[in-house]
């Protein structure tokens, strides 16, 4: 009967479902459809339902140089990696922001594919299951949905590179290990151990030979770099890989790599080096060929234009663009970055390219000028406080009377770093960065809200100022944009401000109307103090209606100014 038929292909659609689902949950290192199933389990709704939603993130995972990457389908849209998180964002819209979620460690290197439909993510080794496993995952950048979990690689993932046929993916770790796996099925068809970790590798091309793909590569491992050929051996029926060393010169040449490429036409490989230059092989031959000095503190990043020039970004912060074949090269062009420059990737027309530097800005920067545009920047250390502010001081920040804006939020670190942001399109208004190496461990503000410790706040008409309190007893005051220090007391305690809050209303701390104004510009006095219970109010008051500030520090004394 057709309802019969209908009923029955229905179930089994179900139960294969179920199959699926459940064989997808075994596959997951991460917590999150384990998270799914508590919610459908114990009624508390979808994930979707919680109370709060990730808004946007800011900044990328600086301290790898694979965390930020062009993606071909799309001249503005990049993927970044940061944290547990994986974007997906136009650099034009900072509201269009996708977020992938499976990771449950820090996402250390990205790969996309040459089509730019596919997305490899590789992290640190898993705490959360015996092994110290590190998956990869595997993408669609269209939809964002995770397509594949690829096991092997233990400890940390440091490289990830597609084959240029997308059939293979090749994977090096911390522990030595090489794997490609095929990504038709996910299996795993090659796995070489090596002496130390793999620091580069690059997929050069496919030819075909005797009906059968065979794949060009170059590997380099500590300071040797070899010429790879993979292939399927009948013989032993599965993948090889073999590998000869490139002839160096008589005299030697011992270099740690950091980055390659190869030219247009597959004949020269580039490599950069942790020294302060850039090497050329010719690669049909294995044989090396010049050294070619380029920057400082090594050639951290190599992108290749069209027109065979080379875009070298160096860990002395320069962008440098070079031009030549062989044995001769000269520089064109060279401009100066805030920071070492990490990661260098091209947008689909070759027109501008994206630099990520260690120091967490990233630029946009035309390739046949090298002129520079910071778009975005971000702290690098570890963020101790955070406090938002009015939202109507933005436009008085901005000098922007007639913008609706919607606030603004300042944040403090642990490596002495003020900055203060607009919640509206995430740029950063203002920055102040302190000489000394102490952290910043509060800041405060007029709304006494978040008096505890490492908190942050604003004070002053329209919220204008900043106070913060730092690590070494000094309590500073900023303007909001963090360019003028308004005063300032440097021992306000013995070890350390911990905590502080501003009252913007008059106080009478004696009860009475004495009105010895002891404040000035630019110094606080302390008007009361506390310590283990014991007070020692003053008679100071103004009776013009100052603000007043209360201060904790580390002693558990508790002062106010």
């Amino acid at each position: 009967h057709p309802d019969l038929f209908i009923q029955q292909s229905e179930r089994s659609e179900r139960s294969e479902r179920n199959i699926q689902d459940q064989e997808e949950i075994e596959d997951d290192f991460s917590p999150f459809l384990q998270d799914q199933q508590l919610h459908d389990t114990y009624g508390a709704g979808s994930v979707s339902d919680d109370p709060l939603q990730l808004e946007h993130v800011v900044g990328f995972g600086a301290d790898s140089p694979s965390n930020l990457i062009c993606l071909p389908l799309n001249e503005y849209s990049i993927v970044k990696g940061l944290g547990h998180l994986i974007t997906i964002e136009n650099i034009n819209d900072p509201h269009d922001q996708k977020f992938l979620r499976a990771h449950d460690m820090p996402v250390n290197v990205l790969a996309v594919s040459p089509s730019g439909e596919l997305l490899a993510s590789g992290q640190y080794g898993t705490t959360r299951f015996k092994g110290n496993a590190a998956p990869v995952f595997i993408w669609s950048t269209l939809t964002g949905r995770r397509l594949v979990a690829l096991r092997g690689i233990t400890q940390r993932v440091n490289l990830l590179q597609f084959s240029t046929d997308e059939k293979f993916l090749c994977g090096c770790g911390d522990d030595c290990l090489l794997y490609v796996w095929e990504l038709a099925s996910g299996e795993v068809v090659y796995v070489q151990r090596f002496t130390y970790p793999v620091c580069i590798m690059s997929w050069i091309t496919h030819t075909m030979e005797n009906r059968r793909t065979v794949y060009d590569l170059a590997l380099g491992v500590g300071t040797t770099l070899s010429k790879g050929k993979f292939y399927f051996d009948q013989g032993r029926v599965q993948w090889t890989l073999s590998l000869k060393p490139y002839s160096l010169p008589s005299g030697g040449l011992v270099r740690q790599f950091a980055s390659v490429t190869a030219s247009n036409d597959f004949q020269y490989l580039y490599v950069g080096s942790t020294g302060s230059d850039l090497i050329v092989y010719r690669h049909d031959i294995a044989v090396y060929r010049a050294l070619i000095p380029v920057c400082s503190n090594g050639v951290r990043s190599i992108a290749k234009l069209s027109n065979g020039d080379l875009l070298c970004g160096g860990g002395d912060g320069t962008l440098t663009k070079i031009r030549g074949n062989d044995l001769m090269w000269e520089v064109i062009q060279r401009i100066q970055l805030n920071g070492s420059i990490l990661s260098l990737s091209l947008t689909s027309s070759q027109s501008e390219v994206l630099a990520g530097c260690s120091s967490g800005a990233v630029y946009r920067c035309m390739t046949h000028s090298l002129t520079s545009q910071l778009i975005t920047t971000a702290h690098t250390s570890a963020i101790t406080c955070v406090k938002f502010g009015s939202a109507h001081n933005l436009s008085e920040a901005k000098n922007s009377d007639d913008e609706d804006r919607t606030g603004y939020f300042a944040t403090g670190t642990s490596s002495g770093e003020l900055r203060v942001w607009d919640i509206a399109d995430y740029t950063c208004l203002g920055y102040y960065k302190e000489t000394k190496s102490f952290s910043t461990s509060s800041l405060s503000g007029g709304d006494g809200i978040g008096n505890s410790v490492q908190s942050i706040s604003l004070y002053g008409a329209n919220n204008s100022h900043i106070i913060s309190g730092w690590k070494d007893g000094s309590v500073k005051c900023h303007d909001i944009t963090l360019q003028r220090m308004v005063w300032s007391i440097p021992q306000a305690h013995r070890d350390g401000v911990t905590a502080i809050a501003v009252c913007s209303k008059l106080l009478n701390l004696n009860n009475n109307n004495n009105n010895n104004n002891n404040s000035n510009n630019n110094q606080r006095t302390a008007r009361g103090y506390s310590s283990n219970g014991r007070g020692n109010n003053s008679n100071n008051n103004d009776g013009s209606g100052v603000e007043y500030m209360v201060t904790g520090g580390k002693d558990g004394a508790i002062r106010i100014w």
